[in-house]
């Protein structure tokens, strides 16, 4: 063995790498994460099912031949059923393979399959610490050399950094703030069990949605496309929950970096919207293993001062419930995609929409507030997301730092959670029905364009502004007082007899300058008449001397006569003669 390979496998100092080189490290770590992450959501799932199975066994022992049940043949179709052998079951070993195996086999081959998920479980487990471990150092690297770089640059540039952050609540502030919240009042004038007012927008093309609570503002937006699935879900689609948390909207925030806060939020959201099933992702499936549709539900925040979880969850639920995705005709070799003129969007299965409401506490959680603003989140001890549904059903819980909440806390905080989730859920299907009510009607919604002020589509009360023509060069006598009307002195406005610009009235001046221009275009027109008639007299004579040079080719018998035509100021002196024939 080499001495390298007794040394074993040296790594590269963190120290010595670039910001870019660190930057593509932590995006590494992050795919890896959300990779093991997801596997360990599975294996979760996959654990609940093999204990929903062990305990539907032991309901099977009390069940008697001809026994009606409800089969599963889905996740989501069950049909009606008698049991033939209450002692025999179909169990299935993997891969969509089915056995049938009297009960205790039945129930070995259950305990077997929960003790080699719970192992696979605690090696993910072990993978997640470290890679977070990972992460965890990488960022403090990544920071150093930030920081170590903007030093170097000057410090103007460490200034302008410095500035890109949001300053922190001073000590008077958090005592300020803590105090009016014991107190049972807030810096908005609502209580502490009071919601701030939730805003709901859909635009123009399905599957967009704006939501507004507070002065926290979050725009959603879904799309699909056609995608393989995966080898362990041949059947079912797939959602993606993309989130943008941009600078526009807190100036803590970089481009294109979710960090510790958006990676919090696109987990939480995942939690919600996919982990709960509240979207039939079966109905999603084109061919089965070949091809299905992906949903990518894009969350960009636009302005953030607290509940961001509650305000992202309620855009992305209504841009659900308003998608439509195309309608598709499967041939022998391949799948013909309809537009919306052709067949009509077909919209998504979605079994429940679950509401996020989050309470901040103080005190060790004795003092609890509703949708906490964003600087009442930096005086909280701590915080809890409760995610439930109008049928009053707990989709998912989620507490931040370490602090014990007492039963009778935990259930008043769900009684709220309950009624605004019932609240929020009849708005965001009151906006939808409004919504195909109008397209049922031919009528195009006008999408977000009635969430913008009238303020910012006009001028306000300012009238149009009035074009002076310019005033023609003309020669002969010129009023000079006419010529000169739209011309202003200035004089000293501190005389009593001066007269500002502004007293002057436009309208007599403007009316002034129209008079004189029509006095100079009447007199143009009459210099013109006048110097045309000599051109036109002449004109004739030329004329009527052509005419008679060709009176040579006629025959004897025919005699013309030329009759001159009466003119008149207002002829134009083309058609002067006239000639006559007449036998004789």
């Amino acid at each position: 063995m080499s001495a390298d390979g007794a040394d074993g496998p040296k790594g590269v100092p963190l120290n010595e790498l670039g910001i870019e080189q660190l930057s593509q490290l932590q995006k590494n770590i992050e795919q890896e994460l959300a990779f093991f992450q997801e596997s360990a959501n599975t294996l979760k799932v996959l654990m609940a099912r093999n204990d929903k199975s062990i305990f539907a066994l032991a309901d099977l022992k009390v069940a008697t031949s001809n026994h009606q049940a409800l089969i599963p043949l889905s996740e989501s179709m069950y049909v009606r059923a008698e049991i033939a052998d209450p002692s025999k079951q179909l169990v299935e070993i993997g891969t969509g393979y089915f056995v049938e195996l009297d009960r205790e086999k039945a129930k070995a081959v259950f305990e077997r399959k929960k003790e080699n998920i719970f192992k696979q479980m605690e090696t993910v487990e072990k993978i997640l610490t470290d890679k977070r471990r990972t992460r965890a150092i990488l960022s403090e690297a990544f920071q150093a050399k930030v920081q170590s770089q903007i030093a170097a640059m000057g410090p103007n540039t460490a200034l302008r950094s410095s500035q890109m952050r949001t300053d922190p609540l001073s000590t008077c502030e958090l005592q300020f703030f803590k105090e009016t919240i014991q107190q049972g009042q807030r810096l908005e004038g609502r209580g502490r069990e009071e919601f701030r007012e939730a805003k709901l927008v859909v635009g123009a093309e399905c599957g967009t949605a704006v939501c507004t609570i507070g002065d926290t503002k979050v725009m959603c937006a879904v799309s699909a496309e056609i995608c393989e699935p995966s080898s362990g879900r041949p059947q079912k689609g797939v959602i993606n929950i993309e989130v943008d948390l941009s600078p526009m909207a807190n100036p803590a925030h970089e481009h294109d970096r979710l960090g510790q806060k958006g990676m919090e939020l696109t987990r939480l959201l995942e939690l919600v919207i996919r982990d709960s099933r509240c979207v039939d992702v079966e109905s999603l499936c084109i061919r089965n293993g070949k091809e299905v549709w992906k949903l990518r539900v894009d969350v960009r925040i636009l302005d953030e001062d607290g509940s961001v979880l509650d305000c992202a969850c309620l855009a992305a639920v209504t841009a659900l419930q308003h998608f439509r995705r195309p309608n598709v005709t499967l041939e022998p070799h391949h799948t013909i995609i309809h537009s919306e003129w052709e067949k009509a969007m077909v919209p998504l299965n979605i079994y429940h929409m679950p509401i996020c409401v989050t309470f901040g506490f103080l005190r060790d959680g004795n003092v609890m507030l509703v949708d906490p603003s964003d600087k009442e989140t930096q005086c909280v001890s701590g915080s809890l997301v409760i995610a439930c549904n109008k049928r009053r059903e707990i989709c998912a819980l989620h507490q931040s730092t370490n602090f014990v909440l007492t039963t009778t806390m935990m259930n008043h905080c769900v009684k709220l959670a309950m009624l605004r989730a019932e609240s929020l859920s009849e708005l965001v299907q009151e906006i939808i029905r409004n919504d195909s009510r109008q397209r049922s009607a031919y009528c195009k919604p006008e999408g977000f364009a009635i969430s913008i002020p009238k303020k910012l589509l006009n001028c306000g009360s300012r009238q149009p502004q009035i074009l002076n023509p310019p005033k023609p060069l003309i020669a002969g006598p010129v009023d000079d007082t006419a010529a000169h009307s739209s011309t202003f002195t200035v004089e000293n406005s501190l005389r009593e007899d001066a007269v500002k610009l502004e007293e002057i009235d436009e309208d007599d001046v403007i009316a002034t300058q129209l008079e004189a221009i029509q006095k100079n275009v009447q007199q143009v027109e009459v210099d013109t008449k006048s110097s045309a008639k000599p051109n036109n007299r002449k004109r004739e004579v030329e004329e009527v001397d052509e005419l008679l040079d060709g009176l040579d080719d006629l025959d004897e018998g025919d005699v013309t006569t030329l009759e001159p035509k009466e003119t008149s100021d207002d002829d134009d002196g083309m058609d002067l003669l006239k000639a006559k024939k007449k036998k004789i």
